[in-house]
């Protein structure tokens, strides 16, 4: 009972820190600016480099915003169209592109904090600011602000599909793992199914667990950690072809919880190859289970995942 209790505490420990902990301030400051300029080449150049400058790359971090600058000339002005990943957008017409990259700084690195914006009205009249003045001339810039299509997604998130094995005592397991998740604020909350199959002397076990997730992942140098937590059920139909067994085949099921590491690393476009480690066990049920099927067991798994979290 000692590993039942051991991993109902440590799973919610885990939904604490994922639902509101420190964690969630350190995954933002994973995510740096990062602009994608495009638009008249020269203009396009003189941006990057300003941003550069500043401190604002081309490249985003894996599930990070990433906001696209069009740049244009217009007259004797420097047209500038902002769009981050929802579809929200904005316009600036200024004197200069250094003018450009301090407004398309600022807004990007809002971005990469996710701070909401707030959606604008859709036939909002532009509004008009004035810049402080700079050494020489004063520069007005008229902004255009444009909400998120209705119905624009908010959501960022991906599947994944794993070869996985377990241990636990004489018993190896074998199977395979589905999932997904979508990104809800800084966690991402999904589920997986689980099959896996085992067969230790005399015996043979085969499991299935449907199971609810919840991750807090964290980008650095080009990984994802994803740590977690899992909750669900679980069904394991056991057989024997011992003699004297008073049940050949029985069906065993229970509430599962557990805790989770994954481990994503980019591999090309949307695909990234991911590692899974995992202890779960039953927290109700599974009393009458035959000895040879074990109360929790240690698992890892290796497998592809497309999109983010």
């Amino acid at each position: 009972m000692s590993d039942v209790w051991g991993i109902a505490l440590v799973t919610a420990v885990i939904a604490i820190g994922v639902s509101g902990g420190p964690g969630s301030a350190r995954a933002d400051e994973a995510c740096p600016p990062a602009v994608k300029v495009t638009g008249d080449r020269a203009l396009a150049r003189e941006l990057a480099a300003d941003l550069e400058r500043r401190g604002v790359g081309a490249t985003a971090s894996e599930d990070c915003p990433r906001v696209t600058a069009k740049v244009a000339r217009q007259g004797e002005l420097v047209r500038v169209e902002a769009t981050d990943e929802y579809g929200r957008s904005r316009t600036w017409e200024v004197r200069d592109v250094t003018t450009a990259g301090a407004l398309v700084e600022s807004w990007t690195k809002q971005e990469a904090d996710e701070i909401d914006l707030g959606p604008a009205p859709e036939k909002a009249a532009p509004e008009v600011i004035a810049m402080a003045p700079t050494k020489t001339e004063a520069a007005t810039v008229t902004e255009t602000v444009v909400a998120a299509p209705t119905g624009a997604p908010g959501l960022r998130g991906g599947v994944s599909i794993a070869f996985e094995s377990a241990t636990a005592g004489d018993a190896a397991w074998y199977g395979g793992t589905v999932g997904g998740c979508v990104r809800l604020a800084t966690v991402c909350v999904g589920g997986r199914l689980r099959g896996a199959r085992s067969t230790p002397p005399h015996h043979g076990l085969t499991a299935l667990d449907l199971l609810a997730t919840a991750e807090l992942p964290i980008a650095r140098a080009g990984f994802v950690f994803a740590p977690g937590a899992t909750l669900g059920v679980g069904w394991t139909r056991a057989t024997t072809d011992e003699p004297h067994a008073l049940d050949p085949s029985m069906d065993v099921g229970g509430v599962r919880a557990g805790v989770q590491l994954a481990v994503a690393r980019p591999i090309v476009g949307a695909f990234s190859l991911e590692l899974l480690l995992a202890f779960d066990g039953a927290i109700v049920g599974q009393s009458d289970a035959p000895a040879a099927l074990s109360r929790s067991l240690g698992r890892i798994g290796l497998g592809l995942r497309y999109g983010g979290r």
